[in-house]
């Protein structure tokens, strides 16, 4: 199957983390030549994708188009807030809390 979006989101996501071709074939355990017929369109298998998707840090739903797909902000939040001691996760919560309650009273 041959989709150019889904090529260029990947090579979108390999300049991104600042890798090469090579580097990215290296880590994927594929031949740079693949990784290019990827990034020209060819989808790979599922588990290419989903190794792809932990190399490049993103989701399967970017790479392969779906609405709201790219999440990788929510992972670099999740990952601090896993980083914090359990006092620290409520204070987080509660200023969460108190900002999502003043944005809705004042309908920003």
């Amino acid at each position: 199957m041959i989709d150019k979006n889904f090529g260029k989101r990947v090579q979108r996501k390999r300049k991104t983390a600042g890798l090469n071709c090579e580097v990215l074939a290296e880590r994927c355990y594929v031949n740079e030549g693949y990784i290019r017929q990827i990034e020209a369109g060819a989808v790979p298998s599922i588990q290419l994708i989903v190794q792809l998707c932990n190399i490049l840090n993103t989701t399967p739903d970017y790479l392969l188009g779906f609405a709201g797909g790219d999440r990788t902000e929510e992972k670099l939040l999740l990952a601090k807030i896993y980083e914090l001691a359990p006092d620290e996760v409520q204070v987080v919560q509660y200023l969460l809390d108190r900002y999502l309650e003043y944005k809705k009273n004042h309908d920003l």
